[in-house]
């Protein structure tokens, strides 16, 4: 019952214990220090102690009150503290100042962060023990060991509060003490026998009440469920005791519920839901927990816990819970939660995607992704176009022949998030038959005797017929879409150009380059090279190229090689391939276009080669070149040079023989004037420098290839007789057998 053997000073809750005004606790602006032993018999608010600042305010008193422990200095509260005693606990109070800064500690330990406090601590009002000068908040219960140091702060940390009586120094201005038996002075034990007022009255320290030394064991009720078992035995005056009678065992039955759960929580981990609350008590033994879940009993736990896993997205679930104990007693819901399950996670991107081709179907399987809750369908996407919503994780589908096509796939879950594209694929039915031959070949003179006007019956194909050969005494005179061709038969005079004016020549021994630009930068995005092109020598020749960063490997560039075959390069990949037999003397329209991924090569406005596949970044740092930075040079002419950012062409087109008019989608366009005085330049917006072997190019005087006539044609001689033939083309390049021989005769 007590702090140590002996006596403490009780406090009955009506009344204070009052100290008279001295200089012995004006601190002023110095270290103090105020420590004691308190314990409630009744937890209320209470003083601990005070004194007013003059009357008008504190300035300095420790009081407890809702739940807060609060210092007030000079009127202010520099600290106050979430703190709640229990009664019949002894505590140690202490409340320092040092340097200006200060401090409170419950049993040795700092109760939240320190306070300034530089402010001079003077007063003439009294010191009051237990209570306030307003006669407020009287102490109900024990104090011991109450002690003022001035001049020093005697902790700074955590401390271990001492646990025998203090011993006075000179730093301690008071030390109210009681003594070890009622006959034992209550007094102050320090130098100074400060005098103590109650009520107004001086205190005869002998007489003053004591709560004395208790060692007594309060006894308790048995918890409920005890047994106890009694038999009955008869003494007579000389002591003989006779048998026991029958037995009787008395169980304490238990009727009182527990307490209710506290503090019901929860939280969310993915479909898990994470419940815990606070224990509950009872006078007998708690069995466990029962756990709701929407009003039904989900299950009973032990503990103070429980995941619920059994869950889905989209779901609002109320919980609530409720103790148990062993004879049954259950105690009232605890107040409900309610969670609601969102799901903002995408599934994984589907990979494997793989296709089985079977004539023109293609069979498509991917593997299922991964996902916090399921995967609900897919999202299959045919050249970049949303083309079915499959629920599992197969298609099947019909494709044209000799058609490319790009497929990726995108899976969904229930709260509909989208997950990222999965690989792509590329799927291409070859075309390995020819067209028919074209049939009733017919060849009729016209244009006033200056062209053979040619018609014959259209060819058929498993695919579709992309262009015909026209051949002229075995040799190609040129290549038509239509089923009808007209020849220039005109003889005399020479053409050596697209159209009027000029066109660059390059030497074979240089090629010209463009310093590096965004311009060119497609990322994954569509872009289209195209550009008219003669060869003054057939020799392997890079038209164009650009390497990767650091000069590694060739980004991107067309090429073609003395064995009759063209290359696209995109990230030193060759991405399309095919044969090509070109012709010295010939202009050649050529074009390299990329649209969403797909990569396609015409000669003429005719695709030659497959559709290739790459969704390759390119951003390199490197200059760009018409020709190459590391040999096989151009050798001929080059014309109407463009680079755009977008894809100009998906299937054969006618191109246009007169100039460009540049776009917003042109990012260079390069020709020759209309003579010599005329520079050779970019005519896009962006107006790029031209250099050559590192050196920029004076454009006015880099070697150009006029337009030259050196006589005009006119109409062949009378008699002049020629003999035609025509073959039929498909996308893939097959070639028909040839048709019937027409024969023209002038």
């Amino acid at each position: 019952e007590e702090l140590q053997p002996g006596a403490s000073a009780s406090f009955n809750g009506s009344s204070t214990l009052v100290f008279p005004s001295t200089d012995d606790w004006n601190f002023g602006t110095a270290d103090y220090t105020v420590d004691f032993w308190v314990r409630w018999s009744t937890v209320k608010n209470t003083y601990l102690f005070s004194r007013t600042q003059d009357g008008s305010g504190n300035s300095l008193s420790l009081r407890w009150a809702l739940g807060n422990l609060d210092l007030y200095v000079n009127a202010a509260n520099p600290i106050t503290r979430a703190w709640t005693p229990s009664a019949n606990v002894w505590y140690h109070m202490a409340v320092v100042r040092q340097t200006g800064r200060l401090k409170l500690y419950v049993n040795g330990v700092q109760q939240g962060a320190d306070a300034a406090s530089p402010e001079a601590l003077v007063s003439t009002a009294p010191l009051y023990l237990g209570g306030h000068q307003a006669a407020v908040n009287f102490h109900a219960g024990w104090v011991d060991e109450f002690r003022i140091s001035k001049g020093v702060a005697r902790w700074s940390a955590d401390f271990t509060p001492p646990d025998r009586r203090y011993t006075a120094d000179t730093q301690t201005k008071m030390l109210l003490r009681s003594g070890y038996s009622d006959t034992v002075a209550f007094k102050d034990a320090s130098a100074y026998d400060h005098a103590i007022v109650s009520n107004g009255v001086t205190v005869d320290k002998t007489q003053y009440k004591l709560q004395q030394a208790v060692s007594v064991q309060a006894m308790v009720p048995p918890p409920p469920g005890s047994s106890f078992t009694y038999v009955a035995r008869a003494v007579d005056a000389a002591g003989n005791e006779s048998l026991p009678s029958n037995a009787v065992t008395v169980t304490l039955a238990d009727t009182q519920a527990p307490t209710t759960p506290p503090a019901l929580a929860a939280a969310v981990t993915g479909r898990t839901i994470n419940l815990s609350w606070g224990g509950s008590t009872d006078d007998g033994t708690l069995a466990g927990y029962d756990v709701f879940r929407n009003g039904a009993k989900l299950a009973q736990v032990p503990g103070t816990s429980y995941a619920d896993g059994g869950t889905a997205f989209g779901q609002t679930y109320d919980y609530a819970v409720r103790a148990v104990d062993s004879a049954g007693n259950v105690s009232s819901l605890c107040a409900a939660v309610r969670i609601t399950l969102t799901d903002a996670t995408p599934p994984d991107a589907p990979t494997g995607l793989t296709a089985a081709v079977s004539g023109t179907r293609v069979d498509l399987t991917w593997n299922v992704p991964a996902d916090n809750d399921a995967v609900a369908g897919y999202r299959l996407y045919k050249n970049g176009s949303l083309a079915a919503s499959p629920v599992t994780n197969a298609y099947t589908e019909t494709v044209a022949i000799g058609v490319s096509t790009i497929y990726f796939v995108r899976a969904v879950d229930p709260s509909g998030n989208l997950s990222a594209a999965g690989d792509p694929i590329s799927v291409l039915i070859p075309d390995v038959t020819a067209p028919t031959a074209p049939a009733a070949l017919t060849a009729a003179v016209g244009g006033g005797g200056t062209t053979g006007d040619l018609a014959w019956t259209a060819s058929q194909d498993d695919a579709a017929v992309t262009a015909y050969k026209v051949y002229r005494d075995g040799a190609l005179r040129g290549t038509t879409p239509t089923a009808a061709y007209s020849d220039d038969i005109r003889v005399g005079g020479t053409v050596e150009e697209l159209g009027p004016g000029k066109s660059t020549y390059l030497n074979g021994s240089a090629s010209l380059t463009f310093p590096r630009s965004n311009d060119w930068d497609f990322g994954t995005g569509d872009f289209t090279v195209d550009h008219w092109y003669r060869f003054d020598t057939l020799k392997h020749t890079y038209f164009w190229s650009r390497l990767s960063n650091g000069a590694s490997g060739t980004e991107m560039a067309l090429r073609w090689i003395t064995s009759n075959q063209i290359d696209v390069y995109l990230d030193d990949v060759a991405v399309v391939t095919a044969p090509w037999t070109p012709l010295p003397g010939v202009w050649y329209h050529l074009t390299v276009s990329r649209a969403a991924g797909a990569v396609r090569f015409f000669v003429n406005g005719v695709q030659v080669g497959p559709t290739g596949v790459s969704l390759t970044k390119l951003s390199s740092n490197q200059p760009f070149n018409v020709g190459s930075p590391y040999g096989n040079f151009p050798k001929g002419w080059v014309d109407e040079f463009r680079i755009s950012n977008s894809a100009r062409w998906t299937t054969n087109f006618t191109p246009l023989i007169e100039r460009y008019s540049p776009d917003a989608q042109t990012k260079l366009l390069l020709r020759a004037g209309y003579s010599i005085a005329e520079p050779f330049k970019d005519v896009s917006a962006s107006a790029h420098i031209v250099q050559t072997q590192g050196a920029v190019v004076d454009a006015t005087q880099y070697k150009v290839g006029e337009k030259v006539v050196v006589s005009s044609p006119v109409a062949p001689p009378p008699g002049t007789v020629h003999s035609y033939s025509v073959s039929a083309l498909d996308a893939a390049g097959n070639e028909s057998l040839p048709s019937n021989t027409a024969t023209l005769t002038t």
